[in-house]
């Protein structure tokens, strides 16, 4: 006796569920990632996330490149130092690296960098955060990556530099931005080597302080505080990591030394034990921007919203 046309693609079907789901379990499984792993990846410091309302106050008070890089590198929770370049050109675009010799007008531009792949010098494989212009008794503080929904101007006209240290030694190794400003024909600055060893140390020094763990409390505050301010361009801005950025994000686990990365960092770990959270961390989960991020199945990881956080 003939079977019925439904019983037979009934069968059919069936089977080739069946087959779908032996097919989907096949694939090769790759082996969650560690928590530890997990929170760095969507940490702010790990994607160049940074407190720019800090980084102005810090402008705004220290009238000196040195005492203003260092402080910058206190506030920024990321796993390298910062490195700063200023051209004399206000109309120059620092955050492609690439500067004009000869100033058009008066003013300059200020780019902080992240040195990524630790070489002491800006190149290709580092990333720019934020960059100030001054230019006609304006500042503008202009936000990149991650920071990109960030703009801010204010009325400033830099202060003239003490007449004992204005030679040409100090103007390069720690100028005042009245030199910068007025100057002619200084080309360009950037972070020089012999300090960045200084700076490292104080940074190092500072995270073990007390008043490290009030400025985590500080970033975390902000973090909130942009989130609500800036809205949807905050919530877009979180995947905006460049090349570089990414491609350190990717890699760093990778490395035999990531331990030591993360344990020469006690970000993590100071801001578990002292409570605060990360709004740029849970933004980057909901709108799939953390960086290399998979479970043991392939895809997206889930679990802790992260450990460290930052913000205006």
């Amino acid at each position: 006796m003939k079977k019925p046309k439904k019983s037979k693609n009934l069968k059919i079907i069936a089977t080739g569920l069946a087959s779908a789901s032996l097919l989907s379990g096949c694939g090769p499984s790759r082996p969650k990632e560690p928590k530890e792993v997990q929170d760095w990846r969507k940490a702010p410091g790990t994607n160049g996330f940074i407190n720019l309302g800090d980084v102005v106050k810090a402008f705004n008070t220290h009238k000196k490149a040195e005492d203003f890089e260092k402080r910058v590198n206190e506030i920024y929770e990321g796993d390298h130092l910062l490195i700063f370049q200023a051209n004399a050109n206000a109309n120059a675009t620092p955050f492609e690296l690439k500067y004009k010799q000869e100033p058009t007008t008066e003013g300059f531009v200020y780019a902080a960098i992240e040195d990524l792949n630790q070489n002491e010098i800006v190149d290709a494989g580092d990333d720019p955060l934020f960059y100030i212009e001054v230019l006609n008794n304006k500042a503008t503080l202009y936000g990149l990556g991650v920071n990109k929904y960030y703009r801010y101007s204010w009325t400033y006209t830099p202060t003239e530099e003490k007449k004992e240290e204005s030679s040409y030694v100090e103007h390069y190794r720690s100028p005042y931005y009245h030199h910068w400003y007025y100057g002619r024909g200084w080309g360009n600055y950037y972070t020089p080597r012999e300090r960045y060893s200084e700076n490292k140390k104080d940074r190092n020094k500072y995270r073990g302080s007390n008043e490290y763990v009030s400025q985590l409390k500080s970033n975390a505050k902000y973090e909130s505080t942009a989130a609500r301010a800036y809205g949807r361009s905050f919530t877009s801005s979180a995947d905006n990591q460049s090349v570089a950025r990414k491609n350190y994000i990717t890699n760093a686990p990778k490395s035999s030394n990531f331990r030591s990365t993360i344990g020469s960092n006690p970000t993590s770990k100071q801001k578990s034990s002292s409570g605060t959270s990360s709004t740029y961390s849970r933004t980057a989960m909901a709108t799939g921007a953390v960086v290399g991020a998979y479970s043991s199945r392939g895809g997206s990881y889930g679990g802790s919203r992260g450990s460290s956080g930052i913000g205006i």
